[in-house]
């Protein structure tokens, strides 16, 4: 006999989760708003500029960064495997 399958996941699960994180994100700077008004705002913009900025820099410099390791790791292997 074989062994009976996993079902697999599908995309509702996901759909279901982002909803929730955001709907709670959502109630959340809500309250904030409430208690801290203007300088919630504030806050919110300066951490959403220096998250565009890490951003920028991993698009600009990470990425190539890690191809470059990923190339040097190949070459390695590779030249290992011909010293056999």
């Amino acid at each position: 006999m074989t062994a009976p399958q996993s079902p697999r996941p599908t995309g509702g699960t996901n759909f279901l989760t982002y909803t929730l994180v955001g709907v709670t994100g959502l109630g959340i700077l809500g309250f904030a708003y409430l208690l801290f008004g203007q300088q919630m705002l504030v806050a919110v913009t300066v951490c959403a500029m220096v998250g565009g900025v890490g951003c920028a820099h991993y698009w600009l410099w990470g990425r190539s960064l890690t191809a470059e390791l990923q190339r040097e790791q190949l070459e390695r292997t590779d030249g290992a495997s011909r010293t056999d």
